[in-house]
């Protein structure tokens, strides 16, 4: 989803182009560390894209304020976060299935 919305941001808002194009990087990344077993990862990468959405919808990051109106939630965003939301139960639930719930912080995969 983050990938479909660079080309409508990339003249006029380069930089909050280029967060989108890591969040598509970061959740292709999350998706190949759980199908690779690192799953440890997928949680650390979903909780961090739901965290900076959260954040980004609450206050203003010095980084894209001068791009970047701020909004509130929105509803394709929270549609993202849902489906992101889910990967991160599903990621969770599979470290925990594999070596049970401390696999979370010290799972090699």
């Amino acid at each position: 989803m983050h990938a479909a919305l660079v080309p409508g941001h990339a003249a006029a808002q380069p930089r909050l182009a280029a967060a989108f194009v890591t969040a598509a990087v970061a959740a292709v990344g999350a998706a190949a560390a759980l199908a690779a077993g690192r799953g440890g990862a997928a949680v650390l990468v979903l909780g961090l894209s739901l965290a900076a959405y959260a954040v980004d919808r609450s206050v203003e990051l010095p980084l894209l304020s001068e791009v970047h109106v701020h909004h509130g939630a929105d509803v394709l965003g929270l549609a993202t976060k849902a489906l992101e939301a889910v990967g991160l139960w599903g990621a969770i639930v599979t470290v925990s299935a594999r070596s049970g719930p401390v696999a979370l912080l010290d799972s090699p995969g």
